[in-house]
């Protein structure tokens, strides 16, 4: 739904004026999820004869509600007085009480939050945890790992299927730090030890930041994750989810040039070229449990253009080589600025930063073109990449997207200019996580 604020009029003793209403964000999220929404009025009445329905089909319609992908962004971060405890890692306070399934918990007392501090909103949890009481048994059936927060947050409750979620934790920590990586162990160890059917974690998404790396003695393997580090029961606990129950593992990698898709740097037709890359996905707002389609392969035209020339913030091979187990990469735009009210507001926002930024680029290489080829005009608005007919067909779907790129790890060769690791991906069509938003 769109969360543009209504306009607003201001008066005074003289004149009323009313401040213009923006124009909201036209994306391809829009476009797609429209297909999947029911037919009818929004906020329709209550269907009075779903209470006759028999049990089983009640149930079935329940589930057919909950199982929808989401990524769950999670801060965690030692708590007050904590962090030298966590450096031995073998505290005997540590791995000696059971939860109410009857599991050892780590006993560590980390905190726990929702990523950027937000305090569970409505995206956080699902609708039927309060709808009635049949709804929320259905719901509590299905998140069967309920593990409860810690820290400044203990009146909640972390709902996960590991099936369909993906958990993204972001360590607090310093980077390097031996604590980020313990408590990461740790986490991933309560998760399996609230979860019914001991599993735990299946999805996982990480960032640079997760883990410490030695290239050149550790051969970048994450030394920290080690017994040497760890409680046993969390070394034994991480060894068995890397070999039964973890199924994939996103590392999440920014793209170069601050969050905007205007890839405008000094053009050399050999090796890179200017371009507004609109397929280039962006990062979503305030959701820190985000609902998800998870697409094999992006639809959008113009992908296959834009990864030809794709700028990172990080080498991904690296991540690769200190993570064996790794079968594939996602990559987010890094948001950043200020925050106005609401998801869409915010977007817009940076949507208008982005187009002003890239006018700034335009106008910068034809004042310097000027001076050297007086007739030089103005580079066209989509860069030198795209014919305008095309670029004009990508505005009108549109193309813009909210959600992250896929790539499996061996689509990444060499760069084809090292020095702003800049890579080729055409060969390889990236699959998307396309939010809800």
């Amino acid at each position: 739904m769109d969360q543009t604020p209504a306009p607003t009029t201001h008066t005074n003793t003289d004149t009323a004026t009313a401040t213009p209403t923006p124009t909201p964000p036209r994306l391809f999220n829009d476009v797609h999820f429209q297909r999947w929404e029911p037919q009818g009025p929004r906020h329709a009445a209550p269907w009075a004869p779903f209470a006759r329905l028999p049990p089983e089909l009640r149930r079935y319609l329940w589930l057919a509600c909950l199982r929808r992908h989401r990524m769950i962004d999670l801060d965690i971060c030692a708590a007050a007085g904590e962090d030298a405890a966590v450096h031995s890692g073998h505290g005997s306070q540590y791995y000696s009480h059971r939860n109410a399934l009857g599991n050892i918990v780590s006993g560590r007392d980390y905190v726990l939050s929702w990523c950027g501090g937000h305090q569970g909103p409505a995206g956080a949890y699902s609708p039927l945890l309060w709808v009635s009481r049949e709804a929320r048994r259905a719901a509590l059936a299905f998140y069967r790992v309920q593990l409860p927060f810690f820290g400044l947050q203990r009146d909640r409750v972390l709902y996960l299927n590991p099936a369909y979620d993906v958990v993204s934790i972001q360590p607090q920590c310093k980077p390097g730090h031996a604590v980020s990586h313990i408590l990461l162990a740790d986490l991933l160890h309560d998760i399996k030890a609230y979860d019914r059917k001991g599993q735990g974690v299946a999805h996982l998404a990480l960032n640079k930041g997760s883990f410490y790396y030695d290239w050149e003695v550790a051969g970048s393997l994450p030394f920290y994750l080690t017994p040497d580090y760890l409680h046993p029961r969390a070394a034994a606990s991480f060894t068995d989810m890397l070999q039964r129950t973890l199924r994939s593992v996103l590392f999440v990698i920014g793209f170069r040039n601050r969050s905007y898709r205007g890839l405008g740097e000094w053009p050399s037709h050999e090796v890179y070229q200017y371009h507004f890359a609109q397929t280039l996905p962006l990062a979503r707002r305030e959701h820190p449990a985000g609902a998800f389609h998870w697409l094999d392969a992006d639809p959008r035209p113009g992908v296959d253009i834009d990864i030809r020339q794709l700028p990172l913030g990080d080498d991904p091979r690296l991540l690769v080589r200190g993570w064996k187990q790794l079968e594939m990469l996602a990559m987010e735009e890094n948001g950043g600025g200020g925050v106005e009210p609401g998801p869409r507001a915010e977007l817009a926002r940076h949507l208008r930063e982005e187009a002003a930024d890239w006018q700034h680029s335009r106008t910068w290489l034809h004042e310097t073109d000027l001076r050297i080829f007086p007739r030089s005009i103005m580079m066209p608005k989509q860069g030198y990449v795209l014919d305008t007919e095309t670029s004009e067909s990508m505005e009108r779907l549109p193309c813009t997207a909210i959600g992250l790129w896929l790539f499996p790890a061996e689509a990444f060769k060499q760069p084809t200019y090292s020095p702003r690791l800049l890579f080729d991906l055409s060969p390889a069509r990236p699959g998307l996580f396309l939010f809800e938003v």
